[in-house]
């Protein structure tokens, strides 16, 4: 496990790889870290924290997505607990008070059952949300999976406090330099 780490240390402390290559990594050793997230994403908040868009998503199918928004005012109990709290441990998401609402526009279209997210901040602040989801069944997170997330949590800060920050927070740049491929 601890090579997973050092790999991903590595990774997003190097000026050679680009921004899209570093959070593809951070994506790809989550779901080794976490190996029943079969969808792992990156969420980054805009200023005023009342709203996260995703900077990178790894489905099942290892396919990549990003630009989905979503918003304080449409989901009020996801974003209570997520800002109150660093962690989100939802087995069973679709009955949980604080991700029921996303089961029709979000979990049940993307035939979602599990999520565990983890908030990561940056000089005490709220920066954005690690989330491991499970398609296709439910799953139990274990305590290894919420401890090796912190330890991702940890490593991603370092990175988004360097470089993601440095574009501000506004999404079209921020989109604009991942560019996916």
């Amino acid at each position: 496990m601890l090579k997973h780490y050092e790999e991903l240390t590595a990774c997003v402390s190097s000026f050679e790889n680009s921004t899209n290559k570093k959070l593809q990594s951070i994506c790809q050793k989550i779901k080794d870290i976490a190996p029943n997230a079969n969808r792992v994403s990156l969420w980054l908040f805009n200023k005023e924290a009342d709203e996260i868009f995703c900077l990178m998503c790894l489905d099942s199918t290892n396919a990549l997505s990003n630009g989905q928004s979503l918003k304080a005012k449409d989901f009020p109990e996801y974003f209570e607990h997520i800002l109150k709290n660093k962690v989100l441990s939802a087995s069973d998401a679709r009955e949980n008070p604080s991700t029921y609402c996303f089961n029709e526009v979000y979990f049940k279209p993307l035939n979602i059952f599990s999520l565990l997210d983890f908030t990561f901040h940056f000089q005490f602040k709220p920066t954005g949300v690690i989330c491991c989801e499970r398609e296709g069944n439910a799953t139990q997170w274990s305590d290894s999976d919420i401890n090796g997330l912190k330890r991702v949590a940890n490593i991603t800060s370092m990175f988004f406090s360097e470089e993601i920050l440095s574009l501000g927070l506004d999404k079209k740049t921020i989109l604009n330099e991942i560019k996916l491929r």
